[in-house]
């Protein structure tokens, strides 16, 4: 089975970044607070 990415855009559709299924992002707010999500590949 391949690896699935997925393929973070902006509102026109420009790609921003890659990640691979099941990774972690770092979210980070304005006020300092920061917190980690993982990412699950949905659907194309």
């Amino acid at each position: 089975m391949t690896q699935k990415e997925i393929r973070f855009i902006d509102s026109n559709y420009n790609e921003l970044f890659r990640i691979k299924d099941g990774e972690e992002i770092t979210i980070k707010f304005k006020d300092g607070y920061a917190c980690d999500r993982k990412c699950i590949y949905i659907d194309d």
